[in-house]
């Protein structure tokens, strides 16, 4: 009830603040306007056909009693002469009787109603007519007694036919005029009335129209009003879906308070949405729009976002973990390529205290010498073995068709076991040892070739990114492996080459100090320069047999020796290279850089890059950009310095 009563009260309320208030007010305003316009239009109305009814009344009935008067008077005539012809008493009695009783009570009527009138033209003519109908009186009288004493028939005959004719002729002219009087009138009323009316109808219609102008101009007034404050809802709306959220929301107490409140709320809903946007921005997937109800569409969305969001996230930040450690093992293994053991235990070091592991192993493929066992199979052979934050020197040969670690040789795919066979492994301790919750063991591929295995053993399962990473990571793991036994390879072949140099220079000088032997033994030294030149020979062939590009340079850059690889990588042949500057083969700035490190060094001796590999980019015929891991050495004369360069593509 007290709700109805409210809703009731502010239907009704008049005010000049509230849309609602302000169009009520107008409308009582034009509902009074137009009732006292229709009052005074009634009025007038009224008033004019009072007096049309009061003019009628009066010119009506003394135009009636007129006529009827002139009757009378006309019938007075006929009984007098009915009288006079037939000398019969009734009819002397009849017009008795119209004189004293019939034409005075016409009269009287007469009388009222020209009184009534106040029209002066009326009364004088109602005077003149009742003057003329006295004198005809007192003729009929003094006809009636003429004939009745018999006086003088002349005199008689004289009354009848001029004196009472005329003042009939002059009653009925009277009569006339009288009537004619009133008819004019009741044609001036009529006109007077038909003008009334359309004065009426006019002001009316002006006053209709002025209320149509002043309802208009409240109308406009008022819609300019409304068109105001949509003007601001749509303002404060606007800034809102700009995501301007700083704006102040005015204080009405009209009806825009309730959507001025709406927009508030909505104001403070989109606050919650940026803190919820800012705490999603910060990783905190657990706040909640509270503004938001989470059944509604907008709910919903927002919940899919946030599971959407979360999901992205994980999966940047996951991305993240894995570039992040694929960049630091990938420092580790450029900075341990001088030996392939060292590089192995610290890959297996880092990798385990990286992954929070219990203990890794990494397996390479080898094989025993094909001359002391030709029929002998490949086998892999633990090379590093970390756990529990120390490194295990352990030897243990797994053959490569044996076990998991076979398996994996054999289908070139990780394998990844959270339930581990019965006696499988076992994670030891001072208090115990337990079966370890997973097992990964992924290959070492490179281009197609298994060089080797890492097993890992875990007290949690492995997550998806982890696997992930520790596949990418076997790649370069592997790419670098090889590059580093290639390099061992490639510096025990030079050292070798060093060491027949040697014996070639010391040959040399027992063949100065002996010139005059030599001389004596030309055959013993012709022999000597066969082997010297099967010696160079041999040098050269080894260095051809050899996979990874060599380039051997005197202390000017000259090129002295330029292997078949290096021909194959670069595209030059020797013949077309020899004596020619390196910095040929080294694009800006490696040649320019090249050219002052040689200066430098031949003046200081201070090797910085000797003996060292590192990654640089080389430039073929083509004019293409290669990159290369460098090893550069210095190979010593009697009389001169040469440089050996050894290249490994990346």
């Amino acid at each position: 009830m007290s709700e109805r009563k409210r809703t009731r009260n502010y239907l009704i309320k008049i005010d000049f603040y509230s849309v609602q208030g302000t169009l009520t007010a107008a409308f009582v305003l034009v509902v009074l306007a137009g009732f006292f316009v229709a009052l005074y239009t009634h009025q007038a109305w009224r008033g004019v056909i009072q007096q049309k009814v009061a003019t009628e009344s009066v010119i009506i009935p003394v135009r009636q009693y007129t006529q009827a008067l002139l009757l009378e008077i006309k019938q007075s005539q006929v009984n007098l002469s009915q009288y006079l012809l037939l000398n019969e008493p009734d009819y002397k009695k009849n017009n008795r009787q119209l004189w004293l009783v019939t034409i005075p009570t016409y009269k009287d009527s007469l009388y009222h109603y020209v009184a009534q009138s106040e029209h002066e033209e009326t009364r004088v003519a109602m005077l003149n007519m009742n003057k003329r109908i006295n004198e005809l009186k007192q003729l009929e009288l003094e006809v009636e007694s003429i004939y009745e004493n018999n006086i003088d028939k002349a005199q008689l005959r004289k009354l009848l036919r001029y004196d009472i004719a005329n003042a009939m002729q002059i009653i009925n002219q009277e009569a006339k005029n009288l009537i004619r009087i009133q008819n004019e009138r009741l044609d001036e009323s009529q006109e007077t009335f038909l003008t009334q009316k359309k004065q009426i109808q006019y002001i009316a219609l002006l006053l209709g129209l002025v209320g149509m102008a002043v309802a208009y101009t409240l109308s406009a007034l008022l819609i300019l009003r409304v068109f105001r404050k949509i003007r601001v809802v749509r303002k404060l709306l606007k800034s809102l879906r700009l995501g301007h959220l700083s704006i102040d929301v005015p204080e009405q107490r009209d009806e825009y308070r309730t959507l001025l409140y709406e927009i508030e709320n909505l104001k403070a809903a989109m606050l919650s949405i940026q803190t919820y946007a800012e705490a999603i921005g910060d990783g905190r997937f657990d706040t909640k729009v509270l503004t938001i109800d989470p059944d509604s569409e907008l709910g919903r969305s927002f919940a899919q976002t946030e599971t959407k969001l979360q999901k992205v996230y994980e999966e940047d930040r996951q991305q993240s973990w894995i570039t992040a450690s694929l960049a630091k093992f990938s420092e580790v293994l450029r900075s341990n390529t001088d030996s392939i053991e060292e590089l192995c235990r610290n890959l297996m070091q880092n990798l385990v205290k990286h992954l929070d592991l219990m203990q890794g192993g990494l397996f390479l493929l080898e094989q025993e010498d094909e001359q002391s066992r030709p029929l002998a199979e490949p086998y892999f052979n633990l090379v590093a073995a970390y756990a529990y934050g120390k490194d295990r020197y352990l030897e243990r040969k797994v053959p490569v068709y044996e076990g998991l670690i076979g398996r994996v040789y054999q289908e070139k795919q990780l394998v990844y076991l959270t339930t581990l066979p019965e006696d499988y492994m076992f994670i030891s301790s001072g208090l115990g040892k337990t079966q370890p919750k997973a097992l990964l063991i992924l290959p070492l591929e490179s281009e197609g070739r298994i060089e080797g295995v890492i097993e890992l053993a875990a007290m949690k399962p492995f997550a998806s990114f982890e696997i992930d990473f520790l596949r990418r990571l076997s790649e370069s793991a592997a790419a670098t492996i090889i590059a580093t036994i290639t390099s061992e390879r490639n510096n025990r072949l030079l050292s070798e080459a060093q060491q027949m140099a040697q014996t070639l220079r010391a040959q040399e000088r027992e063949l100065r100090k002996s010139s005059l032997e030599v001389l004596n033994t030309q055959e013993a030294i012709e022999r000597q320069l066969v082997e010297a030149d099967y010696e160079r020979t041999k040098f050269k062939a080894i260095l051809d047999s050899s996979i990874n590009p060599i380039i051997i340079s005197d202390e000017r850059g000259s090129i002295k020796l330029f292997n078949k690889a290096a021909e194959q990588m670069f595209g030059y042949t020797q013949a077309e290279v020899l004596d020619k500057n390196i910095a040929i083969l080294m694009p800006l700035p490696y040649s320019r850089e090249h050219d002052l490190y040689m200066s430098r060094y031949l003046q200081t001796r201070e090797a910085h890059v000797m003996g060292k590999g590192r990654e640089v980019e080389a430039l073929t015929k083509n004019k293409q950009r290669v990159k290369v891991i460098l090893n550069l050495s210095e190979v010593q004369l009697e009389k001169e310095h040469l440089f050996a360069a050894m290249l490994q593509p990346v």
